[in-house]
């Protein structure tokens, strides 16, 4: 057709916005049917067609991204029926009642405003609210029997007319703009634009806002520009991202890949991955328990909630292998997430950290390597809770999950808190726990500790140790062997260490017996605290274990 012409929405090569080109994609593919061509590559988003043809393709987008992400109502404020609003339909001449409406999730990151009338309004008889003007006063008794049968009081200063009040962020379309060159660099795309708008939360709510973007901004001067079309695909990053709040905190996920078209692939996975709280806390569930409130265990149950769905995406009696699993993360390119984590009761929103995740397959072949070995990773996460804490319960396992997200040592902050959690109760089922670290250990840390054989030598020590120590205490109704633990742990020095294995050789009557490959070389200055770490885990969990059988429990297993 004469008249048809290209629209481009270049892409930025930034999460936010790349987010925002697949949110726009999304929306879009089911609206353009024939008269609007739509494609989605490498180089970003393309419409062809009529430009009045287009221009309604994407408010329509707009609109029902303003219906599904910012103009909605918990299930909270639906079944409160006394916050209810009303408008009048002035066709029908009716009331309308409708609830509060607030945005939540990624979307109050982005527009955060209280609601507005979306037609129009009018005032109140000399301001008293349920009273009509006269030219509605003829409504008068309408509206009295209305608000006795909903329990309503009208408030305001005005009455809204022919529509409810509306959470609806400001997009503009320049549409005859297109193909000028203008002054303004947008600082998002690099691109220039005859039509530019402050950046602001609408547009990247990094910046949140004008009033803190000016911190931004050198010499403090104005907020920087963002041409129309990277400040109209921002607004779509919400039909993307994933996100939960708990403690007071929003974490939430952005995909991100150097290939658009791995994004476009990942897009239906995502969707699957959606879980929608009626009350707006999470878009997306987790499997690995409760009480995950601070980033680093967060991200660690995304990404585990991530890793199932993808495998079961077929059916859970179809899972993919693994190597299929990574091939569908990185087919098209390599597959990441940023993680943020905000404070969304701030104003503007507080930005606490954002960073990429980026070792996707890594952390896949972890949880794969797991589940073939039977490790059970939510009885893990629940014994690394301190359920006696007033606050904080999860300090600690925030810090082990950061660590196994970076591949390093977990042995160390699993020692401490073992002993701090369970070192003063007489009976603890740890074994899943013992035995998830050991694995770990050898198979899922990346940095490089000790050997095999060395670490074999310390666990099988630690299990002589504890074990004797918890059959004489059991047997003899003392705690003398517990003591001995918590004497070998106070040990700083190799030379310390050894003297007081002989001394639990003496106490323990030749019952204990050091193996030789402790005087061997398994046990060295270089490799001292680590080996003691293992050692005391399971020494610990073996005293647990003899302890149990004194009620004739065998159900705890020693490793």
């Amino acid at each position: 057709m004469p008249n048809e012409k290209l629209l481009r929405f270049g892409r930025a090569g930034h999460f936010w916005q790349d987010c925002g080109l697949l949110g726009l994609w999304s929306m879009l593919k089911d609206i353009c049917q024939g008269d609007v061509k739509l494609s989605l590559d490498s180089e970003g988003l393309s419409l062809e067609g009529e430009p009045s043809l287009m221009e309604s393709a994407l408010m329509a987008a707009y609109d029902r991204l303003v219906a599904r992400y910012y103009d909605v109502s918990t299930q909270k404020q639906r079944d409160n029926k006394e916050g209810y609003n009303f408008y009048l339909d002035t066709k029908t001449e009716t009331f309308v009642p409708f609830p509060k409406k607030k945005t939540y999730g990624i979307a109050q990151m982005v527009y955060d405003n209280p609601p507005s009338a979306s037609v129009t309004q009018v005032g109140w008889k000399k301001g008293k609210a349920g009273d009509l003007p006269d030219s509605l006063a003829q409504l008068q008794p309408s509206l009295d029997r209305f608000l006795d049968q909903q329990g309503l009081k009208p408030t305001g200063k005005n009455l809204l007319l022919d529509g409810p009040n509306e959470i609806r962020p400001k997009a503009e379309l320049f549409m005859s703009e297109e193909g000028k060159k203008g002054k303004n660099v947008c600082a998002l795309c690099g691109g220039r634009t005859s039509k530019a708008v402050d950046v602001k939360s609408t547009v990247f709510p990094l910046l949140g806002g004008n009033s803190a973007g000016l911190s931004f901004n050198p010499e403090g001067g104005k907020p920087d520009k963002a041409c129309w079309k990277c400040a109209f695909t921002g607004l779509f990053t919400p039909a993307v991202g994933l996100f939960r709040s708990s403690g007071g905190m929003l974490f939430a996920y952005f995909p991100f890949s150097s290939s658009m078209e791995a994004l476009k692939e990942f897009l239906p996975s995502m969707k699957a991955m959606k879980d929608e709280d009626p009350n707006g806390y999470y878009n997306f569930d987790i499997r690995l328990g409760d009480y995950f409130s601070r980033e680093s265990e967060m991200t660690l149950a995304f990404l585990h909630h991530l890793y199932v769905t993808l495998k079961n995406h077929r059916g859970e009696d179809d899972p993919l292998e693994i190597d299929e699993l990574l091939d569908l993360v990185s087919s098209q390119g390599d597959l990441g997430f940023y993680v943020l984590a905000a404070d969304p009761h701030t104003q503007p929103k507080g930005i606490k950290s954002l960073w990429p995740f980026t070792d996707t397959r890594w952390i896949f072949r972890l949880f794969d390597c797991l589940e073939k070995e039977g490790k059970d990773l939510k009885k893990v996460m629940a014994l690394l809770v301190d359920w006696d804490a007033k606050k904080d319960k999860t300090l600690i396992r925030d810090r082990i999950c950061r660590a196994m997200l970076n591949g390093r040592s977990i042995l160390e902050a699993t020692e401490r808190l073992v002993y701090h959690l369970f070192g003063g109760k007489d009976r603890a089922y740890i074994a899943p726990l013992v035995d998830f670290v050991v694995f770990y250990e050898k198979n899922g840390r990346r940095t490089v500790g000790m050997k095999d054989e060395y670490r074999e030598a310390a666990v099988r020590l630690g299990k002589r140790i504890g074990s004797i120590a918890g059959s004489n205490d059991r047997e003899k109704g003392e705690k003398r062997g517990r003591s001995c633990l918590y004497s070998l742990r106070r040990s700083r020095s190799m030379v310390t260490f050894m003297e007081q294995l002989n001394r639990l050789q003496f106490r323990m009557a030749g019952g204990l017996v050091i193996p030789p490959d402790i005087y061997g070389g398994a046990l060295s200055e270089a490799n001292f605290q680590e080996f003691k770490q293992y050692c005391m885990i399971c020494a610990l969990n073996s005293y647990f274990a003899a302890q149990s059988s004194k009620q004739g429990n065998n159900t705890q297993e020693v490793l």
